[in-house]
């Protein structure tokens, strides 16, 4: 099997640059903010924007009806342009201000990331071919996200060089971040091992009996679902379950 790291850097425009500034991030540390600003569930929930999820959730299902029901399809087009318009749209994009995003794919190595000292000469390298080497490197976070192997790697790797003198040494120039959609992957692994159910379940509501009704097979590992194929899947019994609401 071949082994190798790719990465590739992207360029970020429009951001407060002291968000990424290590002698400020430093500070806040120091000042213990890191601490102060825990978050709890009922954090997470008053950021919610609880109206538009009402208007959008609504609209989902609208747009379920429209599809499926030959009597509604002539208002397809009023839901698809209410999803448009505002509300329920929003952070819309100024499109006389669109662009496109920079991106350099970076030279590969045959590195491997579940070896620390791979996983170090390889950040090395491509933090190189960015322009940032130990002698000559600016006091600002890069961001490197991945998949779940590549953040426990970079969070165990940054724990590991620790004590070593400097901030590209030791790494502490590295934020690690889970990219959005290997959380997607996950949660939707998440759904299907704790509703896919018994083989041959007679309850309606787990994925397992609707999966047989509809002539999907039962995937081989729950925990690691093909991510395309499950989501469509996941979102067939969700039409079928709205559509059964109104028959």
């Amino acid at each position: 099997m071949r082994v190798g790291l790719a990465a590739t850097a992207v360029e970020l425009t429009d951001f407060d640059q002291e968000a990424v500034d290590l002698m400020k991030r430093r500070q806040l540390i120091n000042q213990g903010r890191p601490k102060k600003m825990s978050l709890n569930m009922d954090d997470f929930l008053n950021l919610l924007n609880k109206p538009h999820n009402r208007i959008i959730g609504a609209l989902h299902w609208l747009q379920i009806l429209t599809a499926y029901i030959p009597e509604l399809e002539s208002y397809k087009g009023y839901v698809r342009d209410m999803f448009r318009t505002e509300p329920p749209a929003s952070m819309r994009l100024d499109r006389s201000g669109v662009r496109r995003t920079v991106v350099h794919p970076l030279a590969t190595s045959a590195k491997n990331e579940a070896s620390s000292t791979d996983l170090r000469d390889g950040l090395t390298n491509f933090l190189d071919q960015i322009g940032q080497t130990p002698d000559d490197h600016y006091p600002r976070i890069v961001l490197m996200g991945g998949d779940g192997m590549t953040f426990e790697q970079l969070g165990n790797l940054k724990q590991a060089m620790q004590r070593q003198d400097g901030p590209f040494k030791n790494f502490e120039i590295v934020q690690p971040y889970l990219q959005l959609w290997h959380t997607e992957w996950t949660d939707l692994s998440r759904l299907f091992t704790a509703h896919f159910g018994e083989a041959g379940s007679h309850d309606p509501s787990t994925i397992g009996h609707n999966s047989a009704k509809i002539g999907f097979k039962r995937p081989a590992n729950l925990a690691k679902i093909d991510y395309y194929p499950g989501s469509h899947h996941l979102y067939r019994i969700l039409d079928g379950q709205i559509l059964d609401c109104w028959r």
